[in-house]
């Protein structure tokens, strides 16, 4: 059971140190089909899992990846609320509702960031077989015009800022996951921030989320396993320092489809094993 634990850790720190999400989404089947867990107290546990392997994972990616710390303290900050209401809320529903209603949102999400695959593999080639004809000194042009354009896209606008940010502390705080499964495509299709940074930048609110929402479980403290939650945490942590340089091999449509594919995976895993 050691060895188990600290090995799936390894696997869901991976996919956090890659993707900047997905631990949560990960964790919390885990804890609830194959460590035995019940899901209430797994929503509390994989808080603390996915706070730890953050915060690994984010010292290693600023040190050689742009951070969007002002964007990410923002968002974080202002899906507080949500999220301790949403840790508040998740008690007043059964296990069985909450994983089922878990698998629809991740079939959604899944649904969305797949679309975005598409377009961001379409946009890939279609500059790829322009930078042949155009040359590189208009290309240089372009990107200069590209980048000035993305910095005005991305400057946060109030009121859908908040609307979002207390949306994604409400989904984060009442099924018990850091955050980055919604983050991540939040940054993407509402700020269009470029994969890669969001998925750095999703680190700092998932930190900010997950310490809300276990500040809203405090009454469900006593029922964290502690010697899970440590070997998780310990092998969490290693595959989220070594998962962080992972995501600079893979193209921004690569790591979109698989944080897609990997959505849907565990939403029809969950939701058959729930059901069954």
């Amino acid at each position: 059971m050691i060895v188990l634990t600290i090995a799936v850790g390894v696997v869901v720190g991976l996919v956090v140190g890659a993707l900047g999400a997905g631990g949560g989404i990960l964790s919390v089947p885990i804890l609830v089909f194959l460590l035995s867990q019940d899901p209430h107290a797994a929503t509390a546990e994989s808080l603390l899992i996915v706070l730890v392997t953050a915060v690994v994972s984010l010292v290693f990616r600023a040190c050689r990846e742009k951070v969007a710390y002002r964007e990410g303290v923002l968002f974080g900050g202002l899906s507080v609320v949500g999220s301790v209401l949403g840790a508040r809320a998740t008690g007043y529903v059964s296990p069985a509702t909450l994983l089922l209603m878990f698998s629809a949102l991740l079939v959604g999400v899944s649904v969305l960031m797949g679309a975005r695959a598409v377009g961001q593999w379409r946009n890939y080639w279609t500059h790829f077989e322009g930078e042949i004809v155009r040359g590189n000194a208009q290309e240089t042009t372009q990107k200069s015009t590209s980048i000035r354009a993305a910095s005005k896209q991305r400057a946060p606008q109030w009121l859908p800022l908040l609307l979002l940010a207390t949306v994604c502390g409400l989904m984060t705080g009442f099924f018990g996951v850091g955050g980055g499964f919604i983050v991540v495509p939040l940054l993407v299709l509402a700020l269009k921030m470029p994969i890669k940074q969001a998925a750095s930048t999703s680190l700092v609110v998932m930190i900010i989320a997950s310490i809300a929402g276990l500040a809203g479980r405090f009454d469900m403290w006593s029922q964290i396993d502690g010697g899970v939650v440590a070997m998780f945490t310990l092998g969490s942590a290693v595959g989220g320092a070594a998962g962080a340089p992972l995501s600079r091999r893979a193209r921004d449509y690569q790591l979109t489809a698989v944080f897609a594919a990997l959505l849907a995976v565990v939403a029809i895993f969950t939701a058959m094993r729930t059901l069954i």
